[in-house]
């Protein structure tokens, strides 16, 4: 009779190990799933999120000619952008520029035009 007791304890410890493995694994897996979920929604939220790119080019500075620059604004989201502002500003700066501030457009500094 013992004996068989002696099973019965150790099949109940394994059968309580597997049962804590098992628990482990169900809760490892529901936070993944939790993770998966937050995951989608913000990519979800990304994709309804109007995005818009704006291609700009470098302007070339010449003297005795007066400062143009173009600009794109184009749409580039899955959601359409219904109200869109822009502003543009600028800053004269002296000749030659500052240290630290580098240089305008495609020409380089000390390079003849």
């Amino acid at each position: 009779m013992a004996f068989w007791t002696g099973i019965q304890v150790w099949l109940t410890i394994g059968s309580i190990a597997i049962s804590a493995l098992g628990l482990l694994l169900v809760w490892m897996s529901l936070r993944q799933t939790r993770q998966a979920i937050t995951n989608d929604r913000e990519v979800g939220h990304a994709q309804v999120k109007a995005h818009i790119s704006i291609d700009v080019e470098t302007p070339i500075v010449r003297p005795d000619e007066l400062l143009r620059h173009e600009f794109n604004i184009r749409n580039t989201g899955q959601s359409p952008v219904y109200k869109a502002k822009y502003a543009a500003g600028f800053n004269i700066l002296p000749d030659p520029l500052p240290a630290g501030i580098g240089h305008l457009g495609g020409i380089q500094p000390d390079k003849d035009m």
